[in-house]
């Protein structure tokens, strides 16, 4: 084995095994040994037991008592178990040229037992906070919800149409949070597209989990409002909507002059007018007129304008 292979494999598979045990020859030990010059010995002794599959799933079980009640082992960029079995196999592939195919095996059986912890800590969650949930709105959570709530996947993505009950998964994942002792609600934050679904979460957020302390201190906004709260917050500064914003006048003017300005560029203006030409009007459908009446609604849909801005007939 070449030292940086060693080195490689240790890193990679060091913070997945330092906390748990295999079973080798009958005798259990702990990984902690795990170090450069032990690899090689390592190895060769959980590749050379037949009962590869039960080793993975004590270690599974092993690692999953460390994480805490309603923890998920979670696949993700930080901790991919399925990569670090397999690292671990092609280190070992390399030092003693191994069947290539028990990657596969370990990998499927990596993901096969996860899934299995997982989908029981799920159902440990919900039976838990089974009063919770049926209580949190006026009408007990369906199945699929408290599913939504008790995820603890790095992302979860829910799919569901208008009035099927998303916003109240977002009360009760909070309250949920808060209850299992995951999350102060002042760590909460809870973003929406617009201000009145902002105003709505806030008003059903205190209502319904009146009875957490300090609940209001969650922090519900819009997309925009969290960026204006970051902005105000790193620049020391109070940022306020622009005035042209919500003047339509002032807003065209400002227009008006950027282009007026470039204008003065003849690459620009010359650039300008040729598109101002081809596309200030759209070109009428001709197949579609067929007589004066058509020609006059083209032009009124068009809307001509004088030099002084005053609709012409």
């Amino acid at each position: 084995m070449k030292p940086n292979d060693a080195k490689l494999t240790t890193n990679t598979i060091f913070g997945f095994l330092r906390k748990t045990t295999f079973c080798i020859d009958g005798k259990t030990e702990n990984k902690f040994f795990l170090q450069k010059a032990s690899l090689k010995s390592y190895l060769e002794k959980i590749f050379h037991d037949e009962n590869l599959e039960f080793q993975i799933k004590q270690t599974l079980s092993e690692f999953r008592k460390t994480l805490g009640p309603g923890k998920y082992i979670r696949f993700n960029a930080k901790i991919e178990y399925s990569r670090l079995i397999k690292d671990l196999i092609e280190t070992e592939q390399r030092c003693f040229e191994k069947d290539s195919k028990s990657s596969f095996i370990v990998t499927e059986c990596i993901a096969k037992h996860i899934s299995k912890l997982n989908k029981e800590t799920k159902n440990l969650q919900i039976a838990t906070y089974h009063d919770f949930f049926d209580r949190v709105e006026s009408h007990p959570l369906t199945e699929a919800q408290r599913d939504a709530c008790v995820s603890d996947q790095c992302n979860t993505l829910v799919l569901a149409g208008a009035g099927s009950g998303k916003t109240s998964v977002m009360i009760a994942r909070i309250g949920y949070l808060v209850k299992a002792k995951f999350a102060n609600p002042g760590e909460i934050l809870v973003l929406a597209f617009n201000a009145d679904a902002v105003k709505e979460l806030k008003q059903r957020v205190v209502k319904k989990l009146a009875d957490i302390p300090e609940i209001e201190s969650c922090h519900i906004s819009t997309f925009h409002g969290l960026g204006k709260m970051i902005y105000d917050k790193v620049t020391n500064n109070n940022l306020s909507v622009a005035t042209h914003c919500n003047d339509d006048v002032l807003y065209v003017s400002i227009i008006e002059n950027l282009i007026n300005e470039a204008l003065m560029e003849k690459p620009f203006s010359t650039a300008f007018l040729e598109m101002y030409n081809a596309i200030y009007f759209p070109e009428p459908m001709y197949e579609r007129i067929n007589s004066q009446e058509d020609y006059n609604v083209y032009i009124n849909n068009i809307r001509l304008r004088s030099l002084n801005g005053e609709t012409l007939k």
